[in-house]
């Protein structure tokens, strides 16, 4: 649900500097409810401990990837000056 609603929020906005924060904002407050329980303690085993990290870390990737793609499509669509020596 905080995905979805920081989906939307990023739709909405218009700033380049403030979708980012909305994005990374969702994702900080969804992954601190989702670690909630392994912090507070109710999860002791090491395999929960690992699926956690393990789904957030693959996700946090992803959504980096979707940010930084179009940064490095612009990047790489440049024409490049020719030096004259």
């Amino acid at each position: 649900m905080i995905a979805w609603l920081g989906a939307l929020l990023y739709l909405r906005l218009v700033d380049p500097l403030n979708k980012v924060v909305a994005l990374l904002g969702a994702i900080l407050l969804g992954g601190l409810i989702w670690w909630w329980p392994v912090l507070d303690g109710n999860s002791g085993s090491l395999v929960g401990l690992l699926a956690v990290s393990g789904i957030l870390l693959i996700y946090w990737i992803i959504l980096g990837g979707l940010i930084l793609a179009p940064i490095l499509i612009n990047v790489s669509m440049r024409p490049r000056s020719v030096s004259m020596r």
